[in-house]
């Protein structure tokens, strides 16, 4: 079902060409119970009646901002209130629970980062970090859980301040572990990790390496990504589209750990995935641009990802250059015989005929330059000489679907060229 709802959701919400970000989204949605499996998940009752709780509240948000009403109670007001009505609330899966699940981590974190009084905001986190890990990993609603994993990643141990001087956060170990205990286990007392959970504990490491993890972790965090990329999803019961998000997304973390470049069994894998059919092109392409988070130093052993790259390339372009045909034909009034699903749109106002969707073949191309001008810095200049020879190509095309006056005729047409000389290129790599 997991498989077959996201399918659908995702045709629904974005197409693949643009906003990838939203399959995450799609992937908690699909995750909904219909009424009849509507019972299996958890949920804890809160302990204290609404009047009680707005009441503790005001004594709450005294004690989160002023020292004196936290030492004269407040810690234990702060230990209730959560405890015993706050996160219980944050368990339900009624619709309209579900509903404002976004808005409500926006404001634990917001709570978090607002506190005044030191050791308040120590306690909310270490109760925060309690609740969230038993969330993520017991039989809860699924975005239930996913959303304990992406507070998880919000978790400090300094928050950062506001405006634009202030300081970096620094991230929390203990909440490092937590996401990567997340990520490493397949179950907690028989109940599985699910794949939105695993997804939100990829983001929080990202970020928890965009500021500085503590260094304790930083193997676990490339085993386990690179565990990811070599998941079976068939073995997981996911469907193709979340399982090659999910590897995007340990990309994109491992491209944010070796920032000053990969190691080679981290070069090989984001090299397997540019290179995988198994993937849709967009997401190849997005693999392709993320060499360009990475510095690669002289000597680097990545003339791998050459041919790959190629590869890619002419298959974007293969696409490219079949909706350009197809473009021309309905401009000439032929009967196209379609090969693929052109993307075209009309103009505004008064009907001015199809006009040639360039925003995707745009995005693809921008991302494989980038990755291809990352890589040349590190190879031998033969090496160099290839990839320089496959961005000229691309470099005027790229120009001209950014020029919003350049007729879709003309772009078309040189689209269609292409093709012919990123095949030619390609094929004198091959030894």
């Amino acid at each position: 079902m997991f498989a077959t709802q996201t399918r659908f959701v995702v045709s629904r919400v974005v197409t693949a060409s643009f906003l990838r970000a939203a399959i995450v989204a799609a992937l908690v949605i699909a995750a909904l119970p219909d009424l009849a499996s509507a019972q299996k998940y958890k949920s804890i009752e809160p302990r204290i009646e609404f009047r009680e709780a707005r009441t503790l509240r005001t004594r709450v948000n005294a004690a989160l901002r002023n020292p004196g009403a936290y030492n004269g109670g407040g810690a234990a007001d702060i230990d209730k209130y959560f405890k015993q009505y706050y996160f219980p609330q944050r368990t339900q899966w009624n619709p309209g629970a579900l509903a404002e699940i976004g808005k409500r981590r926006e404001e634990i974190v917001k709570l978090l980062r607002g506190t005044t009084v030191p050791k308040a905001q120590e306690q909310l986190t270490t109760l925060t970090l309690g609740v969230m890990s038993k969330l993520a990993r017991d039989d809860f609603h699924p975005a239930v859980r996913y959303n304990a994993s992406l507070v998880l990643g919000l978790l400090d141990q300094k928050y950062p301040g506001s405006g634009g001087n202030a300081a970096a956060p620094v991230v929390l170990p203990a909440g490092t572990n937590a996401l990567l205990e997340l990520l490493e286990a397949e179950e907690f007392e028989g109940v599985p990790v699910h794949p939105s959970v695993k997804v939100g504990a990829l983001q929080g490491l990202e970020r928890h390496v965009q500021f500085g993890m503590d260094a304790q972790y930083g193997d676990r965090v490339t085993k386990a990504a690179l565990g990811v990329l070599n998941q079976d999803p068939k073995a997981m019961e996911i469907d193709d589209d979340v399982n090659s998000w999910m590897k995007c997304q340990a990309a994109r973390l491992l491209a944010r750990q070796f920032k000053d470049g990969p190691t080679k069994e981290v070069q090989d894998a984001l090299t397997a995935l540019i290179a995988s059919e198994d993937m849709g092109l967009d997401d190849r392409c997005l693999v392709s641009g993320l060499l360009d988070k990475m510095t690669y130093q002289a000597g680097s052993d990545a003339s791998g990802a050459i041919v790959p790259l190629g590869n890619l390339t002419k298959a974007v372009v293969d696409e490219g250059a079949d909706v350009a045909r197809e473009f021309q034909d309905l401009i000439l009034g032929n009967s196209p015989t379609t090969r693929r699903s052109p993307s075209f749109r009309l103009g505004r106002g008064e009907d001015t005929g199809p006009k040639l969707e360039r925003r995707q073949l745009l995005s693809r191309l921008i991302q494989i330059d980038q990755g291809a001008k990352s890589l040349s810095a590190g190879l031998a200049e033969g090496d160099k000489q290839k990839l320089a020879s496959l961005t000229e190509l691309l470099a005027p095309v790229i120009k001209e679907s950014k020029d919003s006056k350049a007729y879709d005729t003309d772009l078309s047409k040189n689209v269609i060229e292409l093709e012919n000389s990123v095949e030619n290129l390609v094929a004198s790599w091959q030894p």
